[in-house]
């Protein structure tokens, strides 16, 4: 039976068309080298190797994404950390997978689907972008121009000026001469979000030499190549639990704080009441 991609990892960018040419070639060239995660009978990590390896009549390796897990936080983990995703395309992949809902949670119960997905100030941390542009992302998603914004065509600022009827004024020009022909220039980008892409760069380079390490300290065992390949496995797997050990962490942070917020907001309203209560019956 052939599987469809999750909603979840359908909140990201497709792979480029020479990249995926490039994944099917090691493919067959390889073989599978990372297993495909499916939740709910639908692809929720690997899409694009679950595509290559039906390409070249592969019968792909799959595993079961654990139930007692959260697949919200772990699709995050997974691919947040691109570094070809613009910053417009990290804030619409977080909204996008704050807005699913698991088949067992209908939405009006104020029931979160993501510990990572809650106020906007939390969803700009997990996409690592202003709040402002959180903001754009949510009415962007609303008005359905996720999909653009996802493949590229438009930033979130532009799809939420759509969206809410305002496009951008144009500069101002002075009647007596003509407009200068001038190449256009991409907007003003926010300067958190700027922050946050050199921020990306340096953890995916961090990553990208991590692994570069682990290649060369295999290709130095005095192993045969079947053990070799079994190593570099074993670490993928090892490195894979890790960032999502990482990201439920971040996640139980995130719920730690809200609930000492929320706390300390109901300790204050308690206090406050009981003044107010002490204060009626002095009066009386």
């Amino acid at each position: 039976m052939e599987l469809k991609q999750h909603p979840l990892s359908a909140a990201f960018p497709a792979m480029s068309a020479d990249d995926f040419a490039a994944l099917t070639a090691d493919v067959k060239a390889n073989g599978q080298r990372e297993p495909i995660i499916v939740f709910e009978g639908m692809v929720l990590d690997g899409w694009h190797r679950y595509r290559a390896c039906n390409d070249l009549g592969v019968k792909p390796q799959q595993f079961s994404f654990p139930a007692d897990k959260d697949p919200v936080a772990f699709v995050l983990s997974q691919n947040l950390h691109r570094r070809h995703l613009t910053a417009s395309q990290r804030a619409s992949a977080v909204v996008a997978c704050s807005e699913w809902q698991p088949p067992n949670m209908r939405k009006g119960r104020g029931e979160p689907s993501s510990p990572l997905a809650k106020t906007n100030a939390e969803m700009a941390k997990a996409a690592q972008v202003s709040d402002k542009t959180i903001k754009d992302a949510k009415a962007a998603h609303k008005a359905g121009l996720g999909d653009a914004v996802k493949a590229g065509a438009l930033t979130v600022k532009e799809a939420a000026q759509v969206a809410r009827g305002k496009p951008e004024k144009p500069p101002k020009t002075q009647v007596a001469k003509p407009p200068k022909r001038e190449l256009p220039q991409a907007p003003a980008s926010d300067p958190a979000d700027d922050l946050a892409e050199a921020q990306h760069t340096i953890t995916d380079l961090a990553k990208e030499n991590e692994e570069l390490r682990d290649r060369i300290a295999i290709e130095a065992m005095d192993s045969s190549e079947e053990e070799k390949t079994q190593a570099v496995e074993t670490i993928r797997e090892l490195r894979a639990l890790v960032r999502t050990q990482e990201a439920e962490i971040a996640a139980l942070k995130v719920s730690r704080d809200t609930y000492m917020r929320e706390s300390a907001e109901a300790r204050k309203d308690a206090i406050y009441w009981r003044k107010q209560a002490k204060k009626a019956g002095a009066d009386a």
